[in-house]
Parts: structure tokens; sequence; C-alpha cells
């Protein structure tokens, strides 16, 4: 399963173009039909994932346990980024 990260939207819709009638992207298609697959949103290269704060809250706190972090100083992603600048 984890070969349909390297599909593009694309090169689906150019074979069936009629799955992105109810799907957006290729996340929502794929977890529409194979729904039990514990798919990760954020390998899919989709255009504006990564601007959605949500999205790099989660990503972050999925690196904080893969790395054992367990006290995290910051509060927002803007301070994040403001303590990163100084």
């Amino acid at each position: 399963m984890s070969d349909w990260y390297s599909v593009s939207r694309n090169q689906v819709k150019s074979q069936a173009r009629g799955l992105f009638r109810h799907h957006n992207t290729m996340g929502e298609l794929l977890q529409a039909v194979y729904p039990d697959y514990p798919w990760d949103l954020s390998k899919f290269h989709m255009h504006g994932y990564w601007e959605d704060e949500t999205n790099m809250l989660a990503a972050l706190e999925k690196a904080e346990k893969q790395l054992g972090i367990d006290k995290v100083r910051a509060t927002s992603l803007n301070t994040i980024y403001t303590e990163l600048l100084v």
C-alpha cells in the first residue's frame, strides 16, 4: 500500500478521471477506498498541506514522540518560528 504515496493525482486522473468527482486529493480517495489502512496524509504531495497549522503541529507532535521529546517550550508555531530566527 505504501507505494501509493509516490503516485500523483495526475497519474491516476489520466487513467480514471471519474475517481476525483467526490474526492479532491489522493489521500482522500485512498482513505475512502481503503478506510482501514492508516494513511499518513503528510506523505502525499498535496498543495497547501503544510500551510495548515494543524498539519504542521501534528507532524511536530509525531516527531516529538519518535525522538523522545517530552517537553516543548513553544506554545504556537509563531513562537517556534520566532525562537528559530533568534
